[in-house]
């Protein structure tokens, strides 16, 4: 495929993504297959970062410098916010046991090993999986370990290799990296959090890039892209934390590559390149990041789900968020020099993380001398039950499977 510039589809396909995973967290049953909507991220990924790296390896600009620069420019400003600010509510809402398992759980997502932090200690479809804020970063530290990795992959392989061999490559990894979530379907808890078992997932990406030429107004591409809408979309509603497992992915995944390769589709396309679903798709990292410690804290406080009206308000709340966030440090981050985002990034590590790594230990002194004011709260407060029943579910070790929560 040859390379293109800017693709609104693409971003109209990040807000479909974002959404199904907003509206399956809010609590909607008819999104109850949202969670796939992370799949669909990290096959654009493994798209978007093959093609860039193919095309700059091409044109002999590749290097390794400006490519993890213009990754840190990208991920790092907005998650260090979110890190340091969820870490400041934490601080004040969360109970000592709860706020002690928060602070390792900052410190791993800030050295993009959360996906390996949760997957020793809970089930991401457990009742307590709503007492975790930062539970979300996992999918970001298995695309932080993809680009560790594919990069050198990539470049090695167009050195050395025959030209045709390095799709022959990406194909390779990506089926046995399927063959290994298929072999170990026992161990849901390792095919969902584990970056070996999701590698095929970016290689359906890759994969796309070197697929040939196709025209926007043909009848195949209508089809081709009004065939992955529905794919997509019939996933995010139909499938059920019950049938998570890798033959489910695949129907969103294969939805996913054929968007990517038929998204440009004159007519059918347009679906995803209005302005709404690009504004979405333009703000959707920022909006990942917000709204799950928003449900998180506000869950916190009632064990009960949240009615209609007020899942409605989280999700405007969480957009008003995003768009904050993107103006105002996405945006003008990616436009640093590379000195400024040093600093800036530096400032944000000193003022959030390294508070948050001592949380655990002050939280747990706290809790061992009887000083926690949560101690003092009356016995049958709304917070003191909630705390306790936080308590509860976060002491009785790992979780159950995937298949034993029905939301």
């Amino acid at each position: 495929m040859a390379e293109e510039r800017y693709r609104p589809d693409i971003d109209g396909l990040r807000a479909i993504a974002v959404l199904s995973v907003i509206g399956f967290h809010v609590g909607f049953r008819s999104f109850a297959g949202g969670f796939v909507g992370v799949d669909v991220f990290f096959v654009i990924s493994g798209f978007l970062i093959t093609r860039l790296i193919r095309d700059q390896v091409g044109a002999g600009t590749f290097t390794f410098r400006t490519f993890y620069l213009r990754r840190a420019r990208r991920l790092l400003p907005m998650l260090l916010f979110t890190l340091t600010a969820t870490t400041a509510v934490a601080a004040i809402v969360l109970s000592p046991l709860l706020l002690k398992e928060f602070g390792a759980s900052a410190v791993a997502a800030s050295v993009s090993a959360s996906n390996l932090f949760f997957y020793r200690q809970v089930d991401y479809f457990d009742t307590s999986a709503i007492f975790k804020p930062l539970l979300h970063t996992w999918s970001l530290s298995v695309e932080e370990q993809f680009y560790l990795f594919w990069p050198a992959l990539l470049v090695l392989a167009f050195r050395y290799l025959p030209r045709a061999a390095t799709p022959c490559l990406i194909a390779a990894i990506g089926a046995a990296s399927l063959g290994l979530s298929w072999y170990f379907r026992a161990s849901p808890a390792a095919v969902f959090y584990l970056a070996p078992f999701r590698a095929w997932e970016f290689a359906a990406g890759a994969l796309v890039v070197w697929l040939p030429e196709r025209r926007t107004g043909n009848v195949f591409a209508e089809i081709g892209c009004l065939s992955g809408l529905i794919l997509v979309v019939a996933s995010a509603l139909g499938l059920h934390p019950a049938l998570f497992g890798t033959s489910s992915l695949l129907l969103p995944c294969l939805g996913t590559a054929l968007i990517l390769y038929y998204g440009t589709a004159r007519y059918s396309g347009l679906v995803l390149r209005n302005r709404v679903a690009v504004g979405v798709g333009l703000i959707s990292y920022s909006l990942y990041l917000v709204h799950w410690p928003l449900i998180v804290f506000l869950r916190y406080h009632r064990l009960d789900e949240f009615m209609l009206l007020e899942r409605w308000a989280i999700i405007l709340a969480a957009i008003a968020l995003a768009v904050l966030t993107y103006t105002f440090i996405e945006t003008p981050f990616r436009r640093m020099t590379a000195g400024r985002v040093r600093y800036s990034t530096s400032i944000a590590w000193n003022s959030g993380m390294r508070p948050a790594s001592r949380t655990g230990w002050s939280s747990s002194a706290s809790q061992g001398n009887g000083q926690s004011r949560w101690a003092r709260a009356p016995s049958d407060s709304p917070r003191a039950r909630s705390s306790r029943a936080a308590n509860e579910a976060a002491s009785r070790g790992r979780p159950r499977s995937t298949t034993g929560l029905t939301k």
